[in-house]
């Protein structure tokens, strides 16, 4: 297939007999959860909403001030239109002028209605307690006189509102209660009372939780407390609204720190002293020594759904972090693993570890895409005998005589001293990114996986609107695997061309041209200085965890022996 096959092979049909199928394989013994929704094709897409939170520190928590426009008609002679409508654009770009073959010309005036917060509206009130006229202030702050007599009505409550607000209240624009009325004042009432329960914001019990809620979700729950109230179901602008209304907003969910920022840099520091050291291991070859772009990669896994239904924001109350309990993403269709080189990228496919013991057809297999590596897991995780067939099926892939580079995080699964000695003995040496710093220093993390996943979503929703909404679309568990290979074969494909790998691969130090120091920028305040490298036995093995035989090491001390000294040497640490 070429590169434009390749993007578009999860819109090709899936021509697959179920009927042909063993009664015993996983296709019928492993059940996979439908995750079909009713109406989800007109359902808002949580990476497109947008919600305008601009002016919210000045407005009303319980309701939306109107931003309808007024319009004024302005009637001035045409021999001034050109003139007059080059100043008017130069003010308000938002002001049209529109000329006729009359002898006047109509422009039309758009201004947003003024809104006065509670503190304002009490300084007017001041003013006319001390006999300025209703005429002056009029003039004066724009304002009419039935709305200054009616601030004057309900001047107790302004001030009851600001005190009682603890000084917020000052930049509340309506009291308790104004505006127009809710239509689903039930609906809104237990919805709000729900998203508490879930997200356990309510700082007077002891037991706080911190479920995530995702926009539809809520959009669900909505829809399902209308059938039991038995009224209709409000569009999906009324729960946009409603997260105004209470001050929510969609928030990306914070992964904990397991460390603190100053010790990362530390961690991070000797992991890129360690691949320094890895490249003096070998035959020079490079500026980056024994090592070539096309020997290094990096290794990791990530969840997949088969539809992209896990949102990469949650609601959340502004102005608070949005910290989830668990995984942020639990809805595991399979778990996708991707190995990622400077270049030649094309050698290693992603793999895709389904759930089940691995009896499918031979038919279903023939309609998996050629681009993706298929494996079967208990429970679509990685394990260790899983491991071990990676790393022998990644072996064949790229092993060409020449030392590799195999950087991955510090899973249990990858650190098993049979496949660590294994690695040592084919020349592939091993780098542990240290614990807690994959989200400063893992490639596929930083760079890679997020791309990914738009990717992949695309295409899911490319092939849903060629196919069909999801409530009508009936897929059995080996269309559904089809279906995924295809999808994340597509994905892969637009993710190497829309990613610079040489430039994300040098940006975290994996690779390198000269000395020159490293700074990564979503590190804060981290720089790496090369020249500050000193070969040490103790750190290299604390490092890697005994991934260098220590004779090795041995051997480079003993061809050093004789050579000049420098004044480093000398230096007393």
């Amino acid at each position: 297939m070429d590169g434009d096959s390749i993007m578009n092979s999860h819109l090709l049909p899936l021509s697959f007999d179920d009927d042909n199928v063993d009664q015993k394989s996983d296709s019928d013994s492993i059940s996979v959860d439908s995750d079909i929704e009713v109406n989800d094709i007109n359902y808002i897409n949580d990476d497109f909403i947008r919600l305008d939170l601009e002016h919210d520190n000045n407005s009303s928590e319980d309701e939306i001030e109107s931003s309808t426009t007024t319009t004024n008609n302005i009637i001035i002679p045409v021999t001034d239109v050109q003139s007059f409508s080059t100043n008017i654009n130069n003010i308000n770009p938002s002001i049209q002028v529109s000329s006729s073959n009359k002898d006047a010309t109509t422009i039309s005036v758009h201004q947003k209605r003024r809104q006065w917060s509670a503190q304002e509206k009490l300084k007017i009130i001041s003013e006319l307690n001390k006999g300025v006229s209703l005429h002056a202030l009029e003039l004066r702050y724009n304002c009419t006189r039935k709305m200054i007599r009616d601030w004057k009505n309900n001047e107790n409550k302004l001030i009851k509102l600001v005190k009682d607000q603890g000084g917020k209240g000052k930049k509340r624009k309506r009291l308790n209660g104004a505006g127009a009325k809710l239509s689903y004042a039930d609906l809104d009432d237990r919805l709000i009372r729900w998203y508490r329960s879930k997200r356990g914001l309510n700082q007077a019990d002891v037991n706080v939780s911190k479920e995530k809620v995702t926009f539809k979700g809520m959009v669900r729950e909505g829809n399902r407390i209308c059938s039991e109230l038995k009224t209709n179901q409000p569009s999906n602008k009324w729960f946009t609204r409603f997260l105004k209304r209470h001050r929510l907003s969609l928030q990306k969910p914070v992964r904990k720190q397991k460390i603190s920022l100053s010790e990362a840099h530390i961690s991070i520091n000797k992991f890129h002293s360690y691949l320094r050291q890895c490249s003096q291991w070998g035959p020079k070859r490079g500026p980056m020594g024994c090592f070539v772009e096309s020997d290094i990669c990096n290794m990791d896994e990530s969840p997949l759904s088969l539809w992209g239904d896990q949102s990469r924001r949650s609601i959340n109350d502004i102005n608070t972090r949005n910290e989830i309990e668990g995984c942020l993403e639990n809805k595991r269709f399979a778990t996708i693993i991707l190995c990622a080189f400077p270049e030649k990228n094309h050698r290693v496919e992603p793999v895709l570890l389904f759930r089940g013991t691995g009896k499918v057809s031979s038919s279903e297999e023939k309609h998996y895409s050629p681009n993706v590596k298929v494996f079967f897991t208990p429970k679509a995780f990685i394990n260790m005998p899983t491991w071990e067939k990676y790393i022998t099926w990644w072996l064949k892939k790229v092993k060409d005589g020449n030392r590799k580079l195999f950087i991955t995080d510090s899973c249990t699964s990858h650190l098993n001293e049979n496949l660590k000695k294994r690695m040592r003995d084919e020349g592939i040496s091993l780098a542990v990114i240290p614990t807690g710093c994959t989200q400063y220093i893992q490639l596929l993390d930083v760079h890679v996986f997020a791309t990914f996943k738009n990717h992949y979503y695309d295409c899911a929703e490319e092939y849903l609107e060629l196919n069909g909404p999801r409530s009508k679309l009936k897929l059995s568990a080996s269309k559904k695997r089809i279906l995924c290979t295809r999808l994340t074969a597509s994905a892969w494909a637009r993710t190497l061309k829309s990613t610079n790998f040489p430039e994300a691969f040098r940006s975290l130090g994996y690779t390198w041209v000269d000395d020159s120091p490293i700074k990564p920028n979503h590190i804060p305040w981290y720089t790496f200085d090369p020249d500050c490298i000193e070969l040490n036995e103790d750190e290299i093995n604390e490092q890697n965890c005994d991934s260098v035989p220590s004779e090795h090491i041995s051997s480079i001390l003993i061809k050093n022996q004789h050579k000049q000294l420098t004044l480093k040497h000398f230096w007393k640490k």
